[in-house]
């Protein structure tokens, strides 16, 4: 766990450093990005494509919509700044695809439902699907037989004295 988090903040560290097609480099100047791949900035979400044809997206839970192609996924986590936040996030893809999604970390705040959760949302011929995860209810691997997943992310402000530990999530295209 802890050594997918390393991998995780070091992906967003080294894909901050990239504005357009040039990076900044430790001296300050534009260097050119790994060679393979092509680092896309759009809406505050960080698309990395490698050459063998895979996109990996990057968000806040508090984004937009996210569209993926085939092979493509979306890791969605959660800002840890103790601050209420009230958002929505919906992922698509593809008409004969379906949605897999798991969180491989998950450690919101634990002292009430009330205070923070994540709540998935899909539907599947017709009937709605609303699963609320808060305190130690987290999600797992899913493979959901639908086009379009709808995120929703609340969390009340927490004092000095709560803890969330956020979540790291995994949307991609099946």
């Amino acid at each position: 766990m802890r050594l997918f988090l390393f991998f995780v903040i070091v992906t967003l560290v080294e894909c901050s450093r990239y504005k357009g097609r040039k990076a900044i480099g430790k001296n300050g100047t534009p260097s050119e990005p790994p060679r393979g791949e092509k680092e896309i900035e759009r809406k505050g979400t960080i698309q990395s494509k490698s050459t063998e044809g895979v996109n990996v997206l990057m968000t806040d839970v508090c984004g937009d919509k996210i569209i993926l192609g085939y092979n493509e996924s979306v890791i969605i986590y959660s800002n840890n700044d103790r601050q209420s936040r009230s958002c929505q996030l919906k992922v698509k893809v593809p008409q004969d695809s379906e949605i897999g999604f798991s969180c491989v970390s998950f450690s919101i705040f634990s002292g009430s439902c009330k205070t923070e959760f994540l709540e998935v949302n899909y539907k599947v011929n017709g009937k709605k699907t609303r699963t609320k995860y808060c305190e130690d209810d987290i999600p797992q691997d899913m493979e959901i037989p639908a086009t379009k997943l709808s995120l929703r992310y609340k969390r009340k402000d927490l004092k000095a004295n709560q803890y969330s530990g956020g979540f790291v999530c995994v949307a991609y295209s099946v």
